[in-house]
């Protein structure tokens, strides 16, 4: 009899321990949930109420973290699932290693998407700063592709920036991405002004010239990669250092991820 009492007490424990949602790992071409981006301030408070609410716990809340997602709770206070945003504008070219070839090339994100099992992302070493900038290659941990129906930029409630430089570059983001300053500080692109020094893949700082708002109907995507290294989610598109799906949905306006 002891035995028996001991050995079901000890499943119980092990029960408990578990997490109490099956919090699914990042899928290939996840859909986004909406057509508009979710803000990186909305998903913390979202994950913050879910958790409150009891539709969530801690072990859920940290998958959702690592995952970069939002949960999604019905009125029952039960989890139906969880979030993703798509920040990139097609076309937007992202730094990628050939798994093939083992050659570094740019390729358009859609096509990145399209063909992942191609090629891994570029992304910076832990512990680098600005003035000397390393990277490696990393898997893709999530894709998202979705449609975005509201302007380019700035004014209330308008998710993209597309902003231009001194050196003719050019890029077309979300308004939550996340894009690197030449201090070390990642900020959302919508704090973005003329002026604004950010990095470029070299390192050197590039200027910004223009900020613009054109309109947009088409699908717009963001991947993240496979790493628990957070310096290592800032990839290069359009040869400037910007931050992944993951980076996008930390909550904050400023982070200062590396040093100068």
């Amino acid at each position: 009899m002891k035995f028996i009492l001991l050995f079901t007490v000890s499943v119980l424990c092990a029960v408990t321990s578990f997490a109490k949602n099956n919090i699914e790992p990042p899928q290939n071409n996840r859909v986004r949930c909406s057509d508009k981006p979710y803000p990186p301030e909305e998903c913390q408070e979202d994950r913050d109420a879910a958790l409150k609410s009891g539709c969530i716990d801690g072990d859920d809340l940290r998958k959702l973290v690592e995952y970069g997602g939002c949960p999604l709770c019905d009125r029952r206070n039960e989890y139906r699932g969880w979030c993703a945003a798509g920040c990139f504008v097609r076309g937007t070219k992202i730094l990628v290693l050939d798994i093939e070839t083992d050659s570094q090339i740019w390729i358009p994100i859609e096509d990145v998407i399209a063909r992942q099992s191609q090629y891994k992302i570029v992304g910076l070493k832990k512990g680098v700063t600005v003035s000397s900038l390393e990277f490696a290659a990393y898997p893709i941990r999530l894709s998202t592709v979705g449609p975005e129906h509201e302007p380019l930029v700035v004014p209330e409630h308008e998710p993209l920036v597309v902003i231009k430089t001194e050196n003719q570059r050019t890029l077309g983001i979300t308004k939550t991405h996340r894009i690197m300053l030449a201090s070390g500080m990642l900020v959302p692109a919508e704090m973005l002004n003329k002026g604004d020094q950010i990095v470029a893949e070299d390192g050197s700082v590039d200027t910004i010239s223009e900020i613009s708002n054109p309109l947009t109907d088409d699908d717009v995507f963001n991947l993240s990669v496979e790493t628990d290294d957070i310096e290592s989610h800032l990839i290069l598109a359009e040869g400037l250092l910007v931050g992944d799906q993951y980076l996008q949905s930390l909550n904050g306006s400023n982070i200062q991820l590396i040093g100068q």
